[in-house]
């Protein structure tokens, strides 16, 4: 008896962590060494109908970009708040119509945000998600993993030009 109530708290355990949805967040550096674009995907085990999230980040640090905040996704409401002042991003991601914005088991890019250094700033960022809601069918909450994400900001130095010139004056010869 004890052995078969252990198995099925095991197996409920997994179940819950298997159907989660899982929340990541890819960063790609742009062609500019001071703007970073995030773009954030979800891959749920259950068909994801909305989304709402808020981020926090440090305003001495970076900044959004304006207008930056986009849906990948046609045909899907998308608004959004950016409070500068306080380092905060409200976003909300659902169809009026009722439609699926990601099938299950498939990984979806939904939102690109750009990031930018803040007065010269030069180092590792951390954003950090306060709150993130998943909406299944029938307006359920899904479970989800989101954690937070580093935008890095050190400057590499790569050299532009690169060349060979005549030996001339030689050091090597008073």
């Amino acid at each position: 008896m004890k052995y078969t109530k252990n198995i099925i708290m095991c197996l409920s355990i997994c179940s819950l962590v298997f159907s989660a949805a899982k929340v990541d967040v890819v960063k790609a550096i742009n062609s500019t060494d001071s703007d970073h674009n995030v773009t954030m995907s979800i891959e749920s085990e259950n068909p994801v109908y909305g989304i709402q999230f808020e981020m926090n980040y440090n305003i001495d640090e970076i900044a959004v970009v304006n207008n930056s905040l986009s849906s990948t996704i046609e045909g899907f409401k998308f608004d959004y708040r950016v409070f500068e002042d306080e380092g905060k991003i409200r976003a909300l991601m659902f169809s009026l119509e009722g439609t699926q914005l990601t099938n299950s088991s498939v990984a979806t890019d939904l939102v690109n945000i750009e990031f930018e250094s803040v007065s010269g700033f030069n180092g590792k960022s951390t954003v950090d998600f306060s709150e993130f809601i998943i909406a299944g069918q029938n307006g359920e909450q899904l479970e989800s993993n989101a954690s937070s994400f580093e935008v890095d900001f050190n400057q590499v130095l790569i050299p532009t030009k690169t060349e060979l010139s005549k030996n001339y004056p030689n050091p090597f010869n008073p």
